[in-house]
């Protein structure tokens, strides 16, 4: 059987989600960030980046949220959420992998963490007011996006869908205007309808649009 370790709304809740959108039998460890879970011996001898999600399959220990959500999506082909080996399907749910997990992920490090990026507090603000633009910039190209289909692969849902639903939700969080994007918000609507992810939100005790720590 298979195990999740996440922390409550965090980038984890996309692994989560994608398990309850499989159908297969899954073990939930909840590692709080917030409450240091993720810094204790135990934890770091599973994931010395000190970090989720981390997935275990047997003897097998997998980190980094894009690499457990294509694993997944691989060995259950029937869930039909990632387009055949080979494609160009394939290639373009890969680039919006990427792309959520190193440009949309890290500009929350300025709203949440700016310490990451500078160790002097007058710098802070500054960070915070640069961080909200860019994230700005990358909803109104993903809005765009958008327009041309439901899901990020036109039609056709797919694991990456699942993660951009994380960071629509955080944007929700931080209070940006969701709603001015209307093919984004949409989406989001679309996504907080799924059955799996209703579950996934309930099983981790955080609301649609509740407070998480990133």
């Amino acid at each position: 059987m298979y195990t999740l370790y996440y922390s409550p709304g965090a980038c984890s809740l996309a692994a989560h989600a994608v398990l309850e959108e499989i159908g297969v039998r899954y073990e939930a460890k909840d590692q709080s960030i917030r409450a240091g879970q993720t810094a204790t011996r135990e934890f770091l001898e599973l994931n010395p980046k000190a970090r989720v999600p981390v997935f275990v399959d047997g003897d097998h220990i997998i980190t980094e949220c894009s690499a457990i959500l294509t694993y997944l999506a691989e060995k259950h082909p029937q869930a039909g959420l990632i387009p055949e080996p080979g494609s160009i399907g394939k290639a373009r749910c890969l680039e919006w992998l990427s792309y959520v997990s190193s440009t949309i992920h890290p500009l929350y490090w300025g709203i949440w963490r700016p310490y990451r990026l500078s160790s002097d507090k007058r710098h802070h603000d500054e960070i915070y007011r640069t961080t909200e633009n860019g994230l700005r910039d990358q909803y109104a190209f993903i809005d765009a996006h958008l327009a041309y289909g439901s899901y990020l692969l036109g039609d056709h849902l797919s694991i990456a869908d699942f993660y951009l639903f994380v960071f629509t939700r955080w944007a929700h969080r931080i209070g940006l205007p969701v709603a001015s994007w209307p093919n984004l918000n949409r989406f989001f609507e679309t996504m907080a309808m799924r059955a799996s992810v209703r579950r996934a939100l309930a099983k981790e005790g955080t609301q649609l649009q509740g407070e998480l720590v990133a």
